[in-house]
């Protein structure tokens, strides 16, 4: 059985947060299993951290800022 997990509409950074993912649907749904090696557990926990975080949101779009380029460089050195 799936577990769903919604962002909080109260939540002050709500909307930013669906912007930084870009997303238009405040859940996920996951198929939670045993193994917490699994990538779908990963994904789970970031997924919770990500909905619960509640610090300055600047620290959200560094991130990604991060995760992009880090991503861009992964992809360059492949070709």
């Amino acid at each position: 059985m799936p577990i769903i997990v919604y962002m909080n509409k109260t939540d002050p950074g709500f909307d930013t947060k669906l912007q930084l993912i870009n997303e238009t649907k405040p859940f996920m749904k996951f198929r939670v299993v045993e193994n917490l090696e699994e990538r779908v557990m990963s994904e789970f926990l970031s997924w919770v951290r990500y909905v619960e975080f509640d610090g300055d949101l600047a620290t959200l779009y560094l991130a990604k800022n991060e995760a992009i380029n880090e991503y861009t460089k992964k992809r360059q050195a492949n070709q």
